[in-house]
């Protein structure tokens, strides 16, 4: 046991008083006399026994009660094993600020109850005493140490934010500026309401760290949410059956019914009523009448309480007024090309001689065509790789004199088949793929007597993988005649004959080559996706770049801000972090003029409601780390004290020595 005061027990001198008081008696007797003084003498020496006795006991009460009192002015007190008093004190808080914590708990949210904790937490140390005050949005002034004042000026600013990390994570930031001040004793507070999915901790926590979990819960409430929307074909197109596939998903235990709607080019209308069975997906299929060509805004919204975050889903998509198709020929324009893009207007062909390449143009076309090139250079090998890996469609047809190491760098970096020996002689495809996108819905049935194309010359394959390959037609002996690969974002078709009308007769079959060309064309793109999640997608690349070293480039929403922008090669990145913290639309514009739109919506993670074990996630930390319940809640203060200076014994003395005097009453009263 130790003394806060030690100073004070210098006043255990004043218990010499009573002693002394005790000793001389400085009471005067009154002499009586009497005839006989015989029975007299008896009862004076009984009562002189008694008088001993009581006088004795009535002397310790009064030490004791002196004792007691100067003990409480020196506050004694019981050290913990894990208090250091030569360490100074580094106070870290982890305040959940996600939409969660909006939730109610007794009509108060939930974040307001854990800042007023924080503020007790603060207040509860000493100004002398260092702060750490970490969030979700991690904001850069607050991944340092502060004082006291400040610490409660960041905790008064707190509000909600969209962002969501790991608690983990959280605290791993915390762990890196910890390092600075190694030399400190440290406390880590986390206040949350510790949701399941923000909640994991894989790895232990340091065990030379107290960390105390302060959990707050709201009553747990059921959630549907839009959880994504993409085209059900890989491009939508004007004036065509574009449908859009929404995706909704039933957080509660009870099946929900919800009314969809959609608000396109400023019209909103209702699509219909969706029933969603607990815990689990349901899809549903919303067809969008597209009438022009550039960017458009759509909205999905549900009605859905007590959580609305997650009711909305901003996107926005582009209509391109062409299809661009690039051909890339030897020496000679293949005419056959050139009549099947002819006869739609909505596809562009651009027709360029291999030695007259110009590979800028290749990040705006949705498919280029190898028309039976001889040779493949490493430029255009690595322009290629790039191209389909950023999502573009390649469709490569070998020509009779290929030289095959120059195709073969060019489908290993694609991760390809290989090509192998030519041969010679006809050989009839028997078969056609009509469950894949290319040849899907393109023939009313399929029916046996459609014709399909013969070749007269083509390569045997060389296997290298199975991964992402799927055959579109075959012929009679099973062997591959046109291949569909996928790489990244792109596909790779590749066919095993030439393109020449007289070793390939299908640039002559448009009931195949027609309907294959346009559907490849559309089978993947390297347009922007439909929306962007705020705090997940910070660095956006852009399909259009005007000048990437402009600094004229401005976010036009509901907020307005100048982007960092960057480019490599020919592909530009735009770099948004922390800049928008609101859900809705956004436009990148150059001199007032839309170069993109965007969409964003907030992280879905938060949508399911349910919330963790505090004793699986406290023993998932490790054992040095203690949950504060209800009893340690309502006095945090003396639980902080006690944890950091002992438990303190002071009131405990001051009882004792009230007690001790009334005992001394007593004596004296009642003890005639």
């Amino acid at each position: 046991m130790q003394f806060l005061y030690p100073t004070f027990l210098w006043a255990l001198g004043a218990l010499a008083i009573p002693i002394i008081i005790h000793l001389f008696h400085f009471r005067r007797f009154k002499k009586v006399y009497f005839t006989n003084v015989h029975l007299l003498k008896e009862l004076k020496e009984e009562t002189s026994t008694r008088n001993k006795l009581r006088n004795l006991l009535i002397l310790l009460s009064r030490c004791a009660a002196i004792a007691m009192l100067v003990f409480a002015f020196a506050q004694p007190l019981i050290k913990s094993g894990d208090v250091n008093e030569a360490q100074k004190r580094a106070v870290e808080l982890i305040i959940d600020n996600s939409f969660s914590m909006e939730a109610r708990q007794t009509e108060v949210p939930l974040l307001t109850l854990a800042k007023d904790r924080a503020r007790e937490i603060v207040s509860s140390y000493d100004e002398s005493d260092t702060y750490l005050i970490l969030t979700h949005d991690l904001q850069p002034k607050h991944l340092r140490f502060v004082d006291q004042k400040t610490a409660l000026d960041f905790i008064d600013e707190l509000t909600i934010t969209p962002s969501v990390e790991p608690l983990s994570d959280i605290y791993e930031v915390s762990k890196r500026i910890r390092r600075n001040i190694a030399d400190h004793s440290h406390q880590v507070y986390m206040l949350s309401d510790f949701q399941s999915n923000i909640s994991a901790f894989e790895t232990t926590i340091d065990t030379t760290i107290a960390v105390h979990l302060i959990p707050f819960r709201a009553i747990q409430e059921s959630n549907v949410a839009i959880v994504g929307a993409e085209w059900e074909a890989p491009i939508a197109m004007k004036d065509q059956p574009n449908r859009l596939v929404v995706k909704l998903h039933n957080y509660g235990d009870e099946q929900e019914a919800v009314e969809l709607r959609m608000n396109f080019e400023g019209q909103e209308r209702p699509l219909g009523s969706v029933n969603i069975t607990a815990n689990s997906d349901a899809i549903d299929t919303v067809s969008v009448p597209i009438t022009k060509t550039g960017w458009h805004n759509l909205t999905l919204s549900i009605n859905d309480y007590p959580v609305e975050f997650d009711n909305e889903l901003y996107t926005s998509f582009n209509i391109k007024e062409k299809i661009d198709v690039a051909s890339i020929y030897d020496n000679t324009q293949n005419p056959y090309l050139k009549s099947a893009f002819e006869s739609i207007s909505y596809y562009n062909l651009i027709q360029q001689p291999k030695n007259g390449i110009r590979y800028e143009s290749f990040q705006n076309q949705e498919l280029i065509i190898l028309d039976d090139l001889t040779d493949i250079s490493s430029g255009l090998t690595n322009e290629l790789v790039k191209y389909v890996k950023g999502g573009g469609n390649l469709l490569v047809f070998p020509s009779v004199n290929a030289n095959k190491g120059d195709y073969n760098n060019l489908l290993g970096a694609l991760k390809t088949d290989r090509l192998g020996a030519l041969q010679t002689g006809k050989k009839d495809v028997s078969r056609i793929n009509t469950d894949e996108f290319v040849f899907s819905e393109v023939y009313l049935s399929t029916r046996r007597n459609i014709r399909l194309p013969s070749s007269n010359s083509n390569y045997q394959l060389t296997s290298a993988s199975n991964i992402g390959k799927e055959r579109l037609l075959s012929y009679r002996d099973g062997s591959p005649f046109l291949q569909k690969f996928t790489l990244d974002k792109g596909n790779v078709y590749l066919c095993v004959a030439p393109m020449s009308d007289t070793q390939n007769d299908l640039v002559r079959n448009a009931e195949v080559f027609v309907p294959m060309l346009y559907k490849m064309a559309l089978s993947a793109g390297t347009r922007s996706p439909l929306f962007y999640t705020i705090g997940e997608d910070d660095v956006i690349p852009l399909t259009t770049l005007a000048d990437a070293s402009s600094e004229r480039y401005i976010i036009k929403g509901k907020t307005e801000f100048i982007p960092a922008i960057t480019s490599s090669g020919q592909v530009g990145y735009m770099d948004i972090r922390g800049q928008v913290e609101e859900h809705g639309f956004y436009n990148l514009t150059l001199e007032d003029k839309t170069i993109e739109s965007l969409s964003f919506n907030y992280n879905r993670q938060e949508s399911d409601v349910s919330y963790g074990a505090m004793t699986d996630i406290a023993s998932a930390m490790g054992d040095h780390v203690d949950v504060l319940d209800n009893v340690a809640l309502a006095n945090l203060s003396g639980y902080i004290s006690q944890k950091n200076d002992g438990i303190r014994l002071w009131r405990w003395c001051l009882i004792a020595a009230l007690l001790f005097i009334l005992l001394e009453i007593g004596l004296i009263r009642l003890w005639k």
